[in-house]
């Protein structure tokens, strides 16, 4: 990175437009490595010393954040902050000939705040607040991609349309997410089914992209819920997280028992939600 030489040279130092770019542009240095790490909105990351925060706060994607002093609030605990707001203020300078130079500067301060934000809430914009060692460990994280849903019976394909399976709309939760990192992956499909065909020999599958399917060493036991529009359909089922083909892993929920989905019979159509959580330890 560059950097300004000979600072205390008694001689005095330039102030100059090259200086002042230098200057500004070390102190975008830490914004671009917090940026790279592409956290979500609304994510606040304090530092160690001195009242200062990272803030991802651009409306409309990640990766956008700047670093602000903090203005009131530096005494919250992150866990009781619940809003933010970002003050800023343009500056203008008269100079010794009593020229003024309109919006030389600006100042930005950041008010945190323990009072929850409704409208914020209700748009699912939730505050997240960590400490800067704590981002590290998140940044690990990445996110497969879902691309491919289906039933097989008797080891035949049968993919049915997004007529027959709708995803569910309870924004801010993720419908449909798969996250890994070295040695651990986690799941969260959250389903509604309208008329997905049950069957004794059947067998619902939802397939991830994964960058190297060989590095899932084995076939892993997680659970299902199928929650019916008929509240006496309500049961577990288990499932399995396995290797599908290359490039792609898959969360299959294997011989579906009909006889525990109540008021579901052979060969019948269940309209309802389906539900998997999982955390999967790749440890070998």
């Amino acid at each position: 990175m560059d950097r300004l030489l000979n600072i205390s040279d008694p001689a005095g130092y330039p102030l100059c437009a090259e200086t002042l770019e230098l200057l500004h542009n070390n102190v975008q240095l830490l914004e671009t490595v917090l940026n790279g790490l592409n956290l979500p909105q609304h994510t606040i990351v304090r530092f160690p010393y001195g009242n200062f925060a990272y803030v991802q706060s651009n409306p409309s994607t990640s990766g956008r954040g700047e670093i602000l002093e903090i203005a009131t609030g530096a005494n919250l605990a992150n866990g009781d902050v619940h809003s933010y707001a970002i003050a800023s203020e343009s500056h203008s300078i008269e100079d010794s000939h009593e020229h003024i130079y309109s919006g030389v500067y600006e100042t930005r301060r950041l008010n945190l705040s323990s009072a929850a934000n409704t409208i914020a809430v209700s748009l699912g914009q939730i505050v997240k607040c960590y400490n800067f060692d704590e981002i590290l460990e998140k940044a690990f994280w990445r996110t497969l991609t879902f691309y491919r849903y289906g039933l097989k019976y008797n080891n035949a394909d049968a993919n049915y349309t997004s007529t027959s399976l709708q995803i569910v709309d309870s924004s801010p939760a993720p419908i449909l997410i798969a996250k890994y990192k070295v040695n651990e992956l986690r799941f969260r499909i959250c389903l509604k089914v309208t008329g997905l065909p049950i069957a004794a020999d059947s067998e619902f599958r939802l397939a991830f992209k994964w960058p190297d399917s060989d590095s899932i060493p084995d076939v892993f036991p997680i659970h299902a819920c199928f929650n019916g529009n008929n509240y006496y359909i309500n049961h577990g089922i288990d499932c399995d997280v396995t290797r599908g083909s290359v490039g792609n892993i898959v969360v299959a929920c294997v011989k579906i028992p009909t006889s525990k989905l109540y008021g579901i019979c052979a060969d019948d159509l269940f309209t309802g939600q389906i539900t998997v959580n999982g955390v999967i330890s790749l440890d070998n």
